[in-house]
């Protein structure tokens, strides 16, 4: 329901940039799209370069009110004691390339 999956079949994450904190860590700077809704975005992740394969680790904070999702949020509602839902999750994910 928060996603409108039926309406918003897809998200995407637009990378504009990528940095290097060390060699394994790195800062990935992007627009975060969401229902049609796009929000910047900053992440780190760990990378992996072995051979012809990476692998990525990381997490992102998300604010699901940026994207229009107002259901129950304490930004937006008073006194929703044990109804009341975060506005923030947290993404975690992982990618393996192959070339």
């Amino acid at each position: 329901d928060f996603f409108s999956v039926e309406k918003h079949k897809t998200s995407r994450l637009e990378l504009t940039n990528v940095s290097t904190e060390d060699r394994k860590n790195y800062k990935f700077t992007g627009n975060l799209v969401i229902k049609e809704i796009s929000h910047p975005v900053q992440f780190n992740a760990q990378v992996d370069l072995r051979k012809s394969i990476l692998k990525a680790e990381g997490q992102i904070v998300i604010d699901r009110t940026l994207y229009g999702m107002k259901f129950n949020s304490g930004k937006f509602f008073v006194n929703l004691g044990d109804k009341l839902v975060y506005d923030e999750f947290t993404l975690d994910f992982q990618l393996v390339a192959k070339k």
